[in-house]
């Protein structure tokens, strides 16, 4: 198995995608535990380094990267250092970042996660510090990434036209249903595939039409009212989701069961 995926990755050359969604920067610190603090019954750490990675739909973008694809990102980000940070780590990875739309009223989302060793090894996370809006876009920002995205999708015969975009819903306030709802008709009207990997506890109405989904065990239960136990309860969920949906294909991954 491990030779045919290499194969087909190899066959699929470089396509240009457009990833859609909520953007994060992930930022670590690393620290070895070294005793308990004197003011509080509290582990003392002392840090040794910090790392910043892209997270969210930028992370999509990075890993469609590393597979050799030409990316293009679309989302928000405030007008903050970490905005900016976040747009420099696109720059590195080699990522289009032209419809990455900056809004002023709510910051970049940051997860800061605090991880501790013990004698130097065995990483544990100790904490993790979220900074985020989950509102939805304010009207023009709204506005302008949805006529930004129609115009890059709905372009024919350009040299830049998009194979298939892939939406990232975090439900931090990107993936709005009129920009949900924009995506997935102009990616019908141009015969381009939407794939959408939605959020959890998401109201699945809102993905109606698109090509395919790509929801978890948890997710599709709670979506379809079905218990997943088995492959069988898996692919009855699917094609439940399919139908209700109107999608080409319902992808339900099933953890160490893999995807129906």
């Amino acid at each position: 198995m491990s030779y045919e995926l290499v194969e087909i990755l190899r066959g699929a050359g470089h396509p240009r995608l457009l990833v859609v969604g909520d953007l994060f920067l992930d930022r670590y610190t690393w620290a070895d535990a070294e005793r308990i603090s004197q003011e509080a019954p509290v582990m003392l750490l002392r840090e040794d380094h910090r790392e910043v990675r892209l997270g969210g739909a930028a992370n999509v973008a990075n890993m469609l990267r590393g597979l050799e694809a030409d990316v293009v990102l679309a989302g928000v980000v405030g007008d903050d250092e970490d905005g900016r940070e976040l747009r420099h780590q696109l720059v590195r990875a080699g990522i289009g970042a032209e419809l990455v739309v900056t809004d002023e009223t709510r910051p970049t989302t940051v997860k800061t996660r605090l991880m501790g060793r013990a004698q130097h090894r065995h990483p544990h996370q100790v904490l993790r510090i979220d900074r985020e809006s989950r509102d939805p876009l304010p009207g023009r920002i709204a506005t302008e990434l949805i006529d930004a995205l129609t115009s890059v999708i709905s372009s024919e015969g350009s040299r830049q036209r998009i194979d298939a975009v892939l939406v990232s819903d975090y439900a931090k306030g990107v993936c709005t249903p009129d920009l949900l709802s924009a995506v997935i008709s102009a990616g019908r009207e141009a015969g381009i595939p939407v794939i959408v990997d939605p959020a959890s506890g998401a109201d699945y109405s809102q993905y109606r039409g698109a090509t395919a989904i790509t929801p978890n065990r948890t997710e599709t239960s709670r979506a379809t009212g079905r218990r997943i136990v088995t492959i069988a309860d898996g692919l009855a969920a699917a094609v439940q989701l399919q139908g209700d949906l109107d999608l080409d294909t319902a992808f339900v991954t099933l953890d160490s069961d893999g995807i129906v």
